[in-house]
């Protein structure tokens, strides 16, 4: 029974992608398509809660893996390590201190869409998250430390280094002020780590 009930979900769902598709490419109003795929979405939403709600033991979507604290401690009491950062970032107004899957540290100073994220983990990848093509990329000696620097019109916008078995990131995200001096990187990435 369950198994029938997925399959007319199915169904269904395909039929209002379909729906959508076909009003989408025969419209040629701008208006009346976004209404049409609102109320499409809608539906599809409605239908996937309605089979959640049936069958309670299968989920329809990934959970969230950044977990929310309230200070550095508890942030590096999930994740299992330590983490110093600077006090403060520039201007930026606002801290914030998240984990991604007990494993990585993140600390946003301002807003994640404007502001500085520093970030640490286990290993040896780059964990920054940026995947932008910048101008002018180097590598600089901070403290007997390689730090891979990448940004635009002499300005760092980003930061990546490996230490003692962890991986660290510093990214600055905004349009305003997109990256930092390179002295004023090079301080982020004495004070993290």
């Amino acid at each position: 029974m369950v198994k029938k009930r997925m399959m007319k979900l199915t169904a269904f769902v395909l039929a209002c992608g379909m729906i959508f598709v076909l009003g989408a490419c025969g419209s040629k109003e701008e208006a009346p398509a976004d209404t049409q795929a609102t109320e499409t979405q809608a539906e599809a939403q409605q239908a996937s809660g309605d089979a959640a709600s049936e069958d309670a033991g299968e989920s329809t979507g990934m959970a969230n893996p950044w977990v929310e604290y309230s200070n550095m401690e508890e942030a590096c009491n999930a994740a299992g390590f330590s983490f110093n950062v600077p006090e403060t970032v520039g201007s930026y107004v606002g801290l914030s201190f998240s984990v991604m899957n007990n494993e990585l540290i993140q600390v946003v100073y301002g807003e994640p869409d404007k502001g500085v994220t520093i970030r640490k983990a286990e290993g040896s990848e780059d964990i920054s998250g940026d995947y932008n093509t910048y101008a002018e990329e180097k590598e600089v000696d901070v403290n007997g430390t390689m730090v891979g620097m990448a940004g635009n019109d002499g300005l760092i916008s980003l930061a990546v280094w490996e230490k003692d078995g962890y991986s660290y990131s510093v990214m600055v995200n905004d349009e305003e002020n997109p990256g930092l001096s390179q002295e004023a990187m090079e301080e982020i990435v004495q004070a993290a780590w």
